[in-house]
């Protein structure tokens, strides 16, 4: 299976993941967002995988990491969140980048 990871950068921002390992069958395999209050309302920035781990940047919920080894049930395997609240839609974790050999970097939009 070959995926495509997207993440809605709207109010009610979910995560989704695709097979597209057939261009002229594409399939919707699952939807992810996080299980904290009002999350179906906040927004997704960035997402990238890095092997099995889904590496999101998920603005006021902060960084989320998902397995998704089995990408039909994703599941959160941690999370990162220094933003103070949840309030806003655009506001905390804008990027996330962990492809770097041992480090993962993040960064936040208030400090730019």
């Amino acid at each position: 299976m070959f995926l495509l990871v997207t993440g809605d950068e709207e109010a009610g921002g979910y995560v989704y993941i695709f097979d597209i390992q057939d261009f002229d069958n594409i399939n919707l395999v699952s939807t992810w967002y996080p299980d904290e209050v009002d999350a179906e309302d906040k927004s997704v920035h960035n997402v990238l995988i890095k092997g099995d781990l889904l590496y999101i940047s998920y603005y006021v919920y902060g960084t989320r990491i998902l397995d998704i080894s089995d990408p039909y049930n994703p599941t959160e395997v941690g999370y990162y969140d220094w933003y103070p609240g949840q309030s806003g839609l655009y506001s905390g974790n804008w990027g996330t980048y962990p492809l770097t050999r041992s480090e993962e970097h993040t960064s936040e939009l208030q400090s730019l």
